[in-house]
């Protein structure tokens, strides 16, 4: 029984970062692109299928690839999660 409640949990946080209304986007310490919820396909034209596994400053080439590596790098050292928006251009990411 456990093992259903378990399931269940993993379909609804599945269910929820794909339908929450703002964009998500996880990407790996090479800057690859693990996470792009059903928001930032809506709102950038570019599938998910498309997106992962590739680089995010491909993708997105308007991000400053120092202010990116400077986040990356923090993260490291830190050892912690993090988390931002993109407000200096909002509209291009």
């Amino acid at each position: 029984m456990s093992t259903k409640i378990e399931l269940k949990d993993i379909h609804w946080l599945i269910d929820m970062i794909q339908n929450i209304d703002v964009g998500l986007v996880v990407i790996d310490l090479e800057m690859n692109v693990q996470v792009w919820n059903g928001f930032m396909e809506n709102h950038s034209g570019l599938l998910t299928a498309h997106v992962v596994d590739r680089k995010l400053n491909e993708l997105f080439s308007e991000i400053p690839q120092d202010w990116l590596q400077q986040k990356l790098d923090t993260i490291c050292v830190l050892k912690n999660k993090a988390f931002t928006t993109w407000e200096p251009a909002p509209l291009s990411f």
